[in-house]
């Protein structure tokens, strides 16, 4: 009987003293076994097998032939309207021209609207991959898409003109606004204006 009782004082003692240890030592061999399993797994540990990853970047084609950036984005930087006479914030590229001018499209997708408006003029919407999708504002009369049309990258959409009144003293351009999940975004995220 007091054999037992030393016992099990001796193993209270040993944990008392070493049980952090012991602790940490279960600890690291956990998290190693979590670790090997992850890597033989192929290093893809899935949550939701409803998601997809696009191993390939969106980068759009120049929605012009010369690329000339008439009045660059700028999400919070003011730049004056003179058609409008006011300060702005300018969410969007707008890329000079002669009037008639193709129009391309920057990426592959489906046309989701065509319609005018008197503001801006002759508007052409593309919805894209990635929750993408893409505005061009200022086009001519000659739009050659429709709704429900699937347009590749490099494709003539229209053609360029001064239809937006409310950038007309700009003349001849494209207006082009780029919306990720429904919000604008600078497009030079997908468009290479590196000195244009």
């Amino acid at each position: 009987m007091v054999k037992t009782k030393n016992n099990k004082q001796s193993v209270v003692k040993f944990l008392k003293k070493y049980g952090y240890y012991i602790v940490l030592v279960l600890s690291i061999g956990l998290l190693t076994l979590i670790v090997t399993l992850a890597s033989t797994s192929g290093g893809s540990l899935s949550i939701d097998s409803d998601i997809q990853v696009d191993a390939q970047p969106v980068s759009f084609a120049a929605p012009v032939a010369s690329v000339t950036v008439l009045k660059s984005y700028s999400g919070t930087e003011l730049q004056y309207n003179n058609t409008l006479k006011q300060w702005e914030a300018h969410k969007a590229v707008d890329f000079s021209g002669t009037s008639g001018a193709d129009v391309f499209a920057v990426y592959d997708g489906t046309v989701k609207e065509v319609y005018s408006n008197y503001l801006m003029g002759n508007v052409v919407v593309l919805e894209l991959k990635d929750k993408l999708t893409v505005l061009y504002a200022s086009l001519g009369d000659d739009v050659a898409v429709k709704v429900g049309d699937t347009v590749s990258k490099g494709q003539k959409i229209g053609t360029m003109s001064d239809s937006a009144k409310s950038e007309a003293s700009d003349g001849a351009h494209v207006h082009l606004e780029v919306f990720k999940s429904g919000v604008k975004v600078d497009p030079g995220l997908y468009l290479d204006l590196q000195g244009k």
